[in-house]
């Protein structure tokens, strides 16, 4: 036994919580697949996943309690349990086998010596190895269930390791023998049943950890050399050499930890005891680099707890204690995909110096332990990860109410779902609401206040207790009346009274209006009631006085109060307004037919109320006076003229006011951009853009990137220079994009164009076909061609008259057609446009014209004559001079 076990007692933990990964999906108006929503509901759809957790359940006793015992896997399926301390810490020789298919203990045979702190090895032929803890070694062959003798150690050993090698043998090192820290080592050959040494370990250490790695070889780490010195040190075996080497050491130094060897062939090492001191840290050890480095940290410190590699490829920590917080009973997940520990369900009893053993059905039996009642085991089971799915459905529109009616429906890919909760917060819960998958539940809900969009959650709960929520859904409310406000009149009006009102709501908006009026010191009557309309004509008689007010109704259903006196009033009679009109500023010119007015008017015996607008005489309807407003011209680019006319309260207009913008609609009026005007190609990287949009546009954003990364707003302008991508010479369109910012700060487009970036010249030839013509003479427009004689069968020769001109004079006669030109050329890209053809190196007086492939050419009749050539493609990539030589 060793001296360092703390004796611990049962602490109880609470059920640490299970984190979610929440994914929320709302869908408005969107019915549920079980229920359809009412009328006057809005339903809200969405998903949430829950994490796999462990829960645990009892699984029978052992016949007898135990702790520091074994347990090991049998090839059959079965767990072999041996050995250990009772109660009274006396060491015991009975085994037991668990049958995982019928949850049962049954005795089998035992040791012929009790022994505890001993280990175990499953050997290749299905028996069990059994060292140390008292006594000689034993085998215990399953198919029996006898144990038998075998040879003994050179050694006798305390807290070490045994370990399978890959060649078959058993590696036993370390230890303690007689309080003295042990370095040596020790091979067991099955074959034989007998014992030699092997090389020592570099550290004499106990309590430590032994983990066979994928690469065959053990790596030992922790332990101790002496009691409260604990080793962060860690050494690596070679079977086939029988040598130790060092390895990298551990960030903490620990014994009584757990090592577990992960699916990525790295060896978690966590929890532990370090001089007196329980710790919660973990370490990754790295075969491949021979380095640790730290990972997550348990949510507890522990140490005598397990460590259980899962199917899923997480580790399962479980019971331990610690000095300050004594026996646990809680478990942990340990996740090596982000190196995190997760807390799941807590075991029904508490312990240390348990064993814990992955069943071939995926399941973990957790057995014994010092705690009260070290016979009772318990079985893990790894519950896979639920996905929710549930529609929650609200009142829609505006209430007047915080109290609702709320209905939700929900099903579970995994788990069923037993209940579901509500929440104004998603962190305080209402009371749990019985449900099932599939199946609509309805309860009564008071969302706390007014606003918009006030949340409401729903989280659902499955029969294993996994929560999590699930779908939040919104309610509006509105408690507050709304206000209102009418348009003040001026001290005179007509007899046709102009009236506006407007009303605020800062939350479900104003539904309907109240008017009243009052008649001189009368009472008050009502001129509309429950109206939507803002603006009515009262009319009224020259001399009296009217009062008016207005109050609000919300939609909600939120009524204001009447004023005790009028919003507004005026006394009947007349007088004309005077005003200026501004147009686009004060602009000569504007590119779009829509343009801005700026109104200035006044009225010395009361408020401008009205103006309206003409283009050509024939005038617009009136509307109220504003000092701006948009205007559309006529169409064609000319000087255009904007009349404007104002009109007071009561009645009176003022000539009309005109003035003057020109029309120049070249760019356009609506959004839009081209790359060079349009061009299919181009070989520059450099282009033009051609942006065009309404007047008075502010601000174009332009990129090569239709996200618009990195992109930023800049004055618009019609014509811009613009890099576009290169992508060097690859035969891909090149997309340029632009997007608008009006007045208002609305973005428009994006609009695009798209141009092919054609780097590369053409390549051709050029070749004489003789026709055994003979000319004199430069075919020029207006020449005359005349016939002289036959030569031959397929000669003839020709006389050319030619126009003077200057052009005459300056270029070199090329005479009549005596030969032809056989041209070839080729582009890959934008394709062959145009050739130049030339007698002269210089091209002088050449003209590009389109690409044949063949033309007639004169070539001289004595003496050799070359003719050169360059073709163009349609970006305007021009080829290297191709010529041809013709030797009479």
């Amino acid at each position: 036994m060793n001296p360092q076990a703390p004796p611990f007692v049962h602490v109880p933990l609470r059920l640490l919580s299970l984190s979610v990964l929440v994914l929320f999906v709302l869908s408005m108006g969107q019915a549920a697949p079980a229920a359809t929503a009412a009328s006057g509901t809005s339903a809200f759809t969405g998903s949430a996943s829950v994490l796999e957790r462990v829960t645990f359940a009892p699984s029978g006793s052992m016949s007898v309690a135990r702790s520091t015992h074994t347990a090991t896997l049998l090839l059959n399926g079965k767990v072999l349990v041996a050995g250990g301390y009772d109660r009274t810490l006396s060491s015991l020789a009975t085994a037991e086998l668990y049958d995982s298919t019928s949850g049962t203990w049954n005795n089998t045979g035992s040791m012929a010596t009790a022994r505890s702190f001993h280990s175990v090895t499953l050997l290749p032929n299905g028996e069990v190895l059994v060292v140390g803890g008292g006594g000689h070694p034993e085998l215990y062959d399953p198919v029996t269930g006898t144990w038998a003798t075998t040879g003994s150690l050179a050694t006798a050993r305390a807290s070490y390791t045994a370990t399978l090698l890959p060649n078959g043998k058993v590696l036993v090192a370390g230890g303690w023998d007689a309080g003295s820290p042990l370095a040596s080592a020790e091979l067991y050959d099955p074959a034989s049943g007998t014992w030699s040494s092997t090389g020592s370990m570099a550290s004499a250490r106990a309590s430590y950890t032994a983990t066979l790695l994928p690469n065959g070889k053990v790596l030992v780490s922790g332990g101790y050399d002496r009691p409260l010195s604990s080793l962060a040190t860690a050494e690596l075996y070679d079977s086939t050499s029988g040598t130790w080497n060092s390895t990298g050491s551990m960030a903490s130094a620990r014994r009584f930890h757990t090592a577990t060897l992960l699916p990525n062939g790295k060896v978690l090492v966590a929890g532990g005891e370090s001089n007196d001191v329980t710790l919660a840290s973990a370490d990754l050890y790295d075969p491949a680099s021979g380095t640790w480095s730290s990972t997550g940290s348990l949510s507890v410190a522990r140490q005598y707890h397990t460590a259980t590699l899962l199917p899923n490829g997480k580790v399962l920590v479980a019971r331990g204690g610690s000095y300050s917080n004594g026996s646990l009973p809680s478990t942990e997940l340990y996740d090596p995909t982000n190196g995190t520990w997760s807390g799941t369900d807590s075991m029904a009893t508490n312990g240390s110096y348990h064993t814990a053993t992955l069943l071939p059905n995926g399941k973990v039996l957790i057995a014994g332990g010092s705690y009260s009642n070290g016979a009772l085991t318990e079985l893990g089971t790894l519950h896979p990860a639920n996905t929710f799915t549930a529609t929650l459905t609200l009142p829609s529109g505006w209430r007047n109410s915080t109290a609702i009616d709320a209905q939700f429906v929900g099903t579970a890919s995994a788990a069923a779902i037993e209940a579901g909760a509500l929440s104004n917060d998603a962190t305080t819960w209402g009371a749990w609401v019985t449900a099932g998958s599939g199946v609509a539940a309805s309860t009564t809900w008071d969302v706390g206040g007014e606003g918009a969009n006030k949340p409401v959650s729903l989280r659902l709960r499955d029969v294993n207790s996994q929560i999590t929520t699930v779908v939040t859904g919104t309610v509006n409310v509105d408690l507050t009346p709304p206000s209102s406000t009418m348009t003040a009149l001026p001290a005179t009006s007509p007899t046709a009274i102009t009236l506006a009102w407007s009303g605020t709501d800062a939350l479900s908006g104003v539904a309907t209006y109240d008017l009243q009026v009052r008649a001189g010191s009368g009472t008050w009557t009502d001129v509309f009631t429950h109206t939507p309309a803002t603006s009515t004509i009262y009319n009224g008689e020259v001399g009296v006085t009217y009062a008016f007010r207005v109050r609000a109704f919300d939609t909600a259903g939120n009524v204001e109060a009447w004023l005790a006196d009028a919003d507004t009033a005026t006394l009947v009679d007349t007088d004309a307004p005077t005003g200026t009109l501004i147009i686009n500023g004060g602009a000569l010119a504007t590119t779009s037919p829509q343009v801005a007015l700026s109104l200035a008017a006044q009225d010395v015996s009361g408020t401008v109320a009205q103006m309206r607008f003409a283009n050509d005489g024939t005038w617009d309807a009136w509307q109220p006076y504003a000092g701006t407003a948009g205007w559309s011209l006529t169409a064609g680019d000319e000087l255009k003229t904007v009349f404007v006319q104002f009109k007071d309260v009561a009645g009176n207009v003022t000539p009309p006011i005109t003035q003057t913008i020109t029309l120049d609609s070249a760019v356009g009026t609506a959004y839009g951009m081209t790359i060079n005007t349009g061009a299919l190609f181009t070989n520059q990287v450099t282009v033009t853009l051609t942006t065009s949009a309404p007047a008075l546009t502010p601000q174009m954003m332009v990129s090569n990137d239709g996200g618009f990364a990195g992109a930023t707003w800049e004055p618009y302008t019609t014509r811009r220079a613009w890099q576009i991508t290169q992508y060097g010479s690859s035969i891909l369109p090149r997309v340029a994009y632009v997007r608008y910012k009006d007045a208002n700060g609305t973005i428009i487009g994006p609009y695009q164009d798209d141009i092919i970036l054609d780097v590369t010249a053409p390549t051709g030839s050029v070749a004489f076909v003789a026709v055994g013509i003979t000319s004199r003479g430069n075919a020029t427009p207006g020449a005359t061609v005349q016939t002289n004689a036959r030569l031959s069968a397929n000669t003839f020769a020709y006389t050319v008259y030619l126009p003077f001109t200057v052009s005459n004079l300056a270029c070199p006669a090329t005479g009549a057609t005596n030969s032809t030109l056989r041209l070839t050329a080729q582009d890959d890209v934008s394709g062959v446009a145009a050739m130049l053809i030339s007698s002269t190196a210089s091209f002088v007086c050449a003209q590009w014209e389109p690409f044949a492939q063949t033309k007639p050419w004169h070539n001289s009749t004595t003496e050799a004559s070359t003719v050169y050539v360059r073709f163009r493609d349609s970006a305007g990539n021009v080829s290297q001079v191709y010529t041809a030589v013709h030797t009479p």
